[in-house]
């Protein structure tokens, strides 16, 4: 990739956060500039600052609707009468939660064995099943090599 491919690329994906639309319109494939990615840091590097850039951008976005709010048309008999602010609650709560943990949804995993009980592992018990499932598995591949052959 030419350099100045490399620096329209890094300016599209700054506005458009979209590695393809970005690709195509400095003439490459998206398989190109990953490849290129992949070769060059200093390009990685832009790459990596142009999202962050853009991600900032998108929260500030966010912030602006969530709080400051935006202007939608009131309509009446097909006509504008006024506008009416209006403010997004479902930005409010994302934006709260990166920064402040209580507001974050409550979310994770428990495991607990019989009975709500503690989780027993037996490194014997594990094992079988592992040779078991490994056995299994062999017999699956043989039974489809002989149907092939």
């Amino acid at each position: 990739m030419l350099q100045e491919a490399k620096t329209k690329f890094i300016e599209l994906l700054r506005e458009t956060l979209n590695v393809s639309a970005s690709a195509r319109g400095c003439g490459y494939n998206r398989a190109t500039v990953y490849r290129e990615r992949e070769k060059d840091q200093a390009f990685a590097d832009a790459w990596d600052q142009a999202c962050e850039d853009a991600y900032d951008e998108l929260e500030q976005e966010a912030r602006r609707r969530a709080f400051k709010g935006v202007d939608e048309p009131v309509f009446h008999r097909g006509e504008i009468v006024g506008h009416v602010r209006k403010y997004s609650d479902q930005l409010v709560m994302p934006l709260l939660g990166a920064y402040r943990s209580r507001f974050r949804p409550k979310s994770g995993v428990e495991l607990s064995g019989p009975d709500g009980g503690p989780v027993q592992f037996d490194e014997g018990t594990a094992a079988a099943r592992i040779a078991a499932l490994l056995a299994l598995a062999e017999s699956r591949k043989r039974s489809e090599e002989d149907l092939l052959s």
